[in-house]
């Protein structure tokens, strides 16, 4: 596992001069929301020669590492000199996202010394094999978010699956996601439906809807410190809820004490599209 806090029997450049006199690595990386996902902008530097003129040789490379607990993401993303930009899909992380920078050797370094060592390195030279750590950065963390496109899709914040324990649908709250169990022979027609985009809003007002108004009315009961208030679901529709209340301009209290209409809202008056859905049906 890649940690900052790991010691290297090699000097390692960090954001703060530790095995180096005065070179340090410089990360600055912005998150930003995409229609797709999140974008990390990064904007690295160093400050000694001899280590960009490495980079620009291909030597080495800067690089960010992102690591997601809730979709067991764990990928080094490699940044093209070029293109300081790394894009990560929506469905790839969930809830805490933690990410560092690094730079990695890309190429074999057979003896390596810098004149910028600190003392204690500084009469040795160091073989760097291809893929070594050559500077570690800061340690951060975002959090990622289902946005109200992906509710649309039931793709993320409720997910459908089969159980042939169930002999009825049955809604389940205790976990990241809002979990609607079917029993396994409806499952299976769901799945059959499920890439006709035509019939999305009647499998909403059948499967997603009541789990909305379920999750919903669950969270005005919630406790703020409680288990259920930290569920991936729970901040994501909370967060939801809030600016719902702001764009119709009413008290949040309203859209907890309707659920089954604050959930027809946050679909976009589902019931209309599902009716409309039914007549080119018909």
């Amino acid at each position: 596992m890649l940690r900052a806090d790991v010691s290297y029997p090699y000097p390692v450049l960090r954001p703060m001069a530790v095995d180096f006199a005065n070179t340090v690595f410089s990360d600055q990386i912005h998150v930003e929301n995409t229609a797709t996902g999140y974008k990390l902008i990064t904007n690295f530097s160093v400050n000694n020669e001899n280590i960009a003129q490495m980079i620009e040789g291909g030597i080495l490379s800067y690089a960010v590492f992102v690591t997601c607990r809730s979709t067991l993401l764990r990928k080094m993303f490699y940044i093209d000199n070029d293109n300081p930009i790394i894009n990560i899909a929506a469905k790839d992380v969930h809830y805490q996202v933690n990410y560092t920078a690094f730079m990695v050797v890309l190429q074999d370094i057979d003896s390596y010394w810098n004149e910028d060592f600190e003392e204690d390195y500084k009469e040795n030279h160091y073989r760097l094999g291809r893929g070594s750590i050559f500077a570690i950065g800061s340690e951060r963390q975002f959090r990622a978010l289902y946005d109200k496109d992906i509710i649309h899709d039931a793709a993320s914040i409720v997910s459908i699956s089969g159980s042939d324990e169930e002999k009825y649908m049955r809604i389940i709250l205790d976990s990241p996601q809002i979990k609607v169990v079917l029993p396994t022979e409806q499952v299976t027609k769901y799945k059959g439906f499920k890439n006709e985009k035509s019939k999305y809003p009647l499998l909403h007002s059948i499967f997603v809807v009541p789990a909305l108004v379920e999750a919903i009315s669950t969270m005005q009961t919630t406790e703020p410190e409680g288990d259920m208030a930290h569920r991936p679901w729970f901040i994501t529709l909370e967060q939801e809820l809030n600016k719902l209340s702001q764009k119709l301009n009413e008290p949040l209290d309203n859209l907890y004490d309707y659920p089954t209409r604050t959930a027809h809202i946050l679909l976009e008056n589902n019931s209309g599209i599902a009716l409309k859905a039914l007549e080119t049906l018909a």
